[in-house]
């Protein structure tokens, strides 16, 4: 069984295996947790560099070994799973000489990022999350279709069918937003003001940690964000 080393440089705040009981943390967050949680439960040989707490230095957690990703071991052999951030790759500094390969995991829709044909050729797969957004980045980028894999993401696909199947009761007029409030939160409130027009008790929950974001509360998308979630908080409750 190789090893296998999960790297999430991008750094909003800063995480560990156990910040969603806690504060909460976004998807690709959960998705790191819960891949190489999975995966070392299985009898894989996992460590994982994320932005850890100071604080922490090494521990370990359902047998995955966490560590501070300014402490990375290049040498280690094995898979490596980069997170997000694309731009990132030339910074893993990974020889692929020796045992080694580098799978990207695609927790958005797309890569945004330019990236050079070098680039490319380091990695050997590209990992999204489900088929359809296989076929979408086989059209937008067809020079990578064949190094794209689908993922479960770390979910148990068969729970949410055992779930579905239980035919709990829904509430047709409940909307749900989950996702971090800087990717549509600002234009849903503005289209559920309108449908409230149509459907006066449409309903709208927001599920997420707001208190989490740390230093980057002074980024101007961020603060945008907060001061429109106070405005419609104001006017819809």
């Amino acid at each position: 069984m190789p090893k296998l080393t999960f790297v999430s440089p991008v750094v909003a705040t800063r995480w560990y295996y156990d910040t969603p009981f806690k504060e909460g943390i976004g998807g690709s967050e959960n998705n790191h947790i819960e891949m190489c949680s999975g995966l070392a439960e299985l009898g894989y040989d996992v460590v994982s560099y994320a932005p850890v707490p100071d604080k922490f230095n090494v521990t370990i957690s359902r047998n995955v070994v966490w560590l501070q990703n300014d402490k990375i071991d290049y040498s280690r052999e094995g898979i490596w799973f980069l997170y997000r951030s694309f731009r990132w790759l030339p910074n893993l500094k990974v020889d692929k000489t020796i045992e080694q390969k580098i799978y990207v995991v695609v927790c958005d829709l797309d890569i945004f990022e330019k990236w050079e044909a070098e680039q490319v050729a380091k990695v050997d797969k590209f990992v999204v999350m489900c088929q359809a957004q296989k076929n979408y980045m086989s059209i937008t980028h067809p020079e990578i279709a064949d190094k794209i894999i689908v993922s479960s993401g770390g979910i148990r696909s068969q729970m949410i069918q055992e779930a579905e199947n239980e035919c709990h009761i829904r509430d047709p007029k409940a909307i749900i937003y989950c996702s971090s409030p800087d990717r549509g939160l600002g234009n849903l409130f503005g289209i559920f003001v309108k449908a409230l027009e149509f459907v006066p008790d449409l309903k709208l929950n927001i599920f997420y940690g707001f208190d989490h974001y740390g230093a980057s509360m002074q980024d101007p998308r961020i603060k945008h964000i907060l001061k429109l979630v106070d405005k419609y908080k104001r006017i819809l409750v």
